[in-house]
């Protein structure tokens, strides 16, 4: 059940080029309104998690500190984070004890480590798949056989602006505005915009890519790594 207090394990991909997963405790949780093309309104529902993920939730969370290896964790609470997270990039659920005196968390199940470890490698594409972005969630596009698939939009401007910001280094989707022209489309954070008209951005400005005309049709392709879905990791204990 994904409710605010619920520890989620989010897939992300960070600095130095490496996939990796973060545990975090949702702080608040948003839902479409008015179906697949209304805006994200915040909820206080609890939600089975597989319908969570099916509807594409938006969650806000707290990190924990991750410490250890090979599959053997604590966790220390908490990394601020302001950024949103959509529910595709959730593995799934982590159940922790009660903090020791010393603040580190420890998962009720043993194995959980391992099982998200395993998990992460499902998800990973090849090395020379995916661009470098600071940690974020790890979405949609780069090809291969590993989790990863091509996508593209088409969008045009809402009141004279596309919604969304941009980083210029690695043309990064790092703000997504709600009912935006981008929310509309479906853009996410995270994401990486990698063609825009049939234009790479490689080497060049996004801005300077765009149409001048306010009306014109706007055709991007992303780059977003697809986790799997939760039923496809062959582990049910990760979800509740």
């Amino acid at each position: 059940m994904l409710e605010i207090s619920t520890n989620v394990v989010i897939a992300t991909y960070d600095s130095a080029g490496r996939f990796d997963w973060w545990c975090g405790r949702v702080q608040q949780m948003l839902c479409k309104s008015g179906g697949k093309r209304g805006s994200y309104v915040r909820t206080y529902l609890p939600v089975p998690f597989d319908e969570a993920k099916a509807a594409n939730y938006k969650i806000h969370c707290n990190f924990y500190a991750k410490s250890g290896a090979d599959g053997d964790y604590t966790f220390k609470y908490n990394v601020d984070d302001s950024a949103p997270y959509h529910m595709e990039s959730v593995l799934g659920l982590l159940d922790l004890n009660l903090p020791t005196d010393e603040g580190v968390y420890v998962p009720r199940d043993q194995q959980a480590g391992w099982k998200f470890d395993e998990a992460l490698k499902l998800i990973t594409p090849a090395a020379d798949s995916a661009p470098h972005r600071k940690r974020s969630t790890a979405d949609d596009e780069a090809g291969g056989s590993s989790g990863a698939k091509k996508r593209a939009l088409t969008l045009t401007r809402k009141g004279g602006t596309l919604g969304i910001s941009v980083d210029p280094n690695n043309h990064q989707i790092t703000n997504v505005v709600e009912g935006g022209a981008g929310d509309t489309a479906g853009l996410c954070v995270g994401d990486f915009i990698a063609e825009v008209n049939g234009k790479s951005t490689t080497g060049g400005s996004f801005g300077k890519l765009l149409p001048a005309a306010a009306t014109a049709e706007i055709r991007l392709r992303l780059i977003r790594v697809q986790v799997v879905e939760p039923d496809h990791l062959h582990l049910p204990d990760l979800l509740a």
